[in-house]
């Protein structure tokens, strides 16, 4: 289980730069993936609470991460009896983002497969915007704003290559991504104030 912090800003989310930094990272990710090794995205810094994993940084990474397998979960032809239950993932700072992810894990199965994609005319983003239990209240959190940019980039990427990323990254043994963490046992007040000093130094790839 992995608690984030909320590190997505609204500033510069439709930046040329902000596009650039997205592409280059979920391109990357596809060369490892299907690279048939392992690749270290290093350490991730954190702390332990209650059971879960609180990341000081690597936010980004961790989401991207988290997108990426309910993707190719959701969309590969190879097995559709997988489950979501055990993608425990959360946001602590908004409770719209933590109210998004809840519901992502639900109805992510039922929303994106292999055929509502397969015409190439529809982003995720859309088919998730269409669905009975969005909110509206969604297009206003700029977290939700900037996973909707990733999982759309993520689409674009490993559609066609979905089937050879499910068997890399859901085969018993096999570790294409891996990182090493990181935790520290800190008074939770000198916790946070590493997080803000983390998030003023951070460079995110949901913007």
């Amino acid at each position: 289980s992995s608690a984030a912090s909320d590190v997505y800003k609204r500033q510069g989310r439709n930046t040329v730069e902000a596009k650039k930094i997205r592409e280059n990272f979920v391109r990357q990710l596809k060369e490892y993936i299907l690279s048939g090794e392992s690749h270290s995205l290093d350490f991730i810094y954190g702390s332990g609470e209650n059971g879960s994993f609180v990341p000081l940084d690597g936010q980004q990474r961790l989401t991207t991460l988290w997108l990426l397998h309910i993707y190719v979960l959701c969309v590969n032809n190879k097995n559709q009896e997988d489950s979501l239950d055990d993608f425990k993932f959360t946001y602590q700072t908004r409770d719209s983002s933590k109210r998004f992810c809840h519901a992502l894990l639900l109805s992510a199965k039922n929303v994106l497969n292999h055929k509502s994609l397969a015409s190439r005319k529809v982003r995720p983003s859309e088919l998730i915007r269409n669905e009975g239990w969005w909110f509206i209240a969604w297009d206003d959190d700029p977290t939700v704003y900037g996973m909707f940019n990733m999982l759309d980039e993520i689409d674009k990427v490993f559609f066609d290559v979905v089937d050879e990323a499910y068997e890399r990254l859901f085969s018993a043994g096999s570790y294409p991504i891996v990182y090493q963490d990181e935790c520290q046992r800190v008074d939770i007040d000198q916790f946070r104030d590493l997080q803000k000093q983390t998030y003023r130094r951070c460079r995110a790839l949901f913007a």
